[in-house]
């Protein structure tokens, strides 16, 4: 989900790192799905893009539906 939103807007991880306040390797590592991200930092990655935090929690995968 957040690598295609982020290409979508053409984003780098760079640019998505700078505006969040994350590193690129933690932003890199939650895209590739080797890293769960806290809360804190869910909120800083929607931010960064302008989205709702609701936007960031897929609650399908988390009740075990995959689509």
């Amino acid at each position: 989900l957040h690598l295609s939103l982020r290409r979508q807007r053409q984003m780098c991880i760079r640019d998505r790192a700078e505006r969040a306040g994350i590193s690129r390797t933690n932003i890199s590592r939650f895209e590739s799905g080797k890293y769960n991200p806290t809360l804190d930092m869910l909120v800083k990655l929607a931010t960064a893009m302008d989205l709702d935090i609701s936007v960031t929690l897929d609650f399908k995968k988390m009740d075990g539906e995959h689509n």
